[in-house]
């Protein structure tokens, strides 16, 4: 790495740079790396690449056209750096009683683990979920030849909800299906209709509409298939009793 101090009537840094440094009457310092790198007042100011020491890039964005911004720790800074990681892998390595090598084999198999126990709890949690909806569909109330079955199943996540609907439906054809379940101190609800009872005037989305003020919600859907939310929890219980007055008026009941 070379260094110049150059001034505005020196040809090295090229007539337009030139020019504006011979107005201002300045002289700059430029730092040349063989033939293929010259910056004009910038570069390292250190006298040798060797005085930077250990460098990290910390962070690299696009700032233009073929342009990237770069930026780096060096020397001390980068040294506290690896120390500080060297550190955490000692930690962990002592958290997962395994050398700190080994730490990268020990989390991959404890992810392996914790995936196979994921699995299994879902296995249990659908042969429980299954076990729940036969039991529902033994104690279904019959209303004018549509089974009609409403209540409030615990579940993890309002996705559940239409997994339950779902299989009322396989097993009860021709039924109204309303669940109403509390999550994270909210509502929601899913109302299923099947395909013969829709041809008897019932409609999901109607039946999940009178649902709504009592849970401070709001909602919609198909004919066959609706789904809505609300804030007032303690309003689950009128909320369902709402629904099976909507299905018996609209069976004349």
């Amino acid at each position: 790495m070379t260094r110049h101090l150059v001034t505005g009537g020196s040809g090295f840094l090229g007539n337009l740079i030139a020019r504006r440094l011979l107005a201002r009457g300045e002289q700059v310092r430029v730092l040349e790396i063989d033939d293929f790198s010259r910056e004009l007042c910038g570069g390292t100011h250190v006298s040798s690449t060797s005085q930077i020491g250990l460098v990290k890039i910390t962070a690299s964005q696009s700032v233009g056209a073929n342009t990237r911004r770069i930026e780096a720790i060096s020397s001390a800074k980068a040294i506290e750096h690896y120390r500080s990681l060297e550190e955490m892998v000692v930690g962990m390595a002592a958290d997962l009683k395994t050398d700190a090598e080994r730490v990268a084999a020990a989390v991959r198999r404890q992810s392996d683990q914790l995936r196979d126990t994921e699995q299994r709890l879902k296995a249990l949690e659908s042969s429980e979920a299954q076990t729940n909806v036969d039991a529902e569909v033994a104690r279904a109330e019959h209303i004018e030849g549509v089974a009609f079955v409403a209540y409030s199943p615990k579940v993890g996540e309002a996705d559940e909800l239409l997994t339950f609907a779902d299989r009322y439906r396989e097993n009860l054809p021709e039924s109204v299906v309303v669940l109403a379940s509390e999550l994270d101190g909210r509502v929601a609800v899913v109302v299923a209709v099947g395909d013969p009872v829709v041809g008897r005037g019932l409609r999901a989305g109607d039946i999940l509409k009178v649902m709504m003020p009592a849970i401070d919600g709001k909602g919609g859907g198909k004919p066959t298939l609706a789904r809505g939310g609300g804030t007032n929890v303690a309003g689950i219980g009128q909320a369902l009793e709402a629904a099976e007055a909507a299905v018996r008026e609209a069976l004349g009941s």
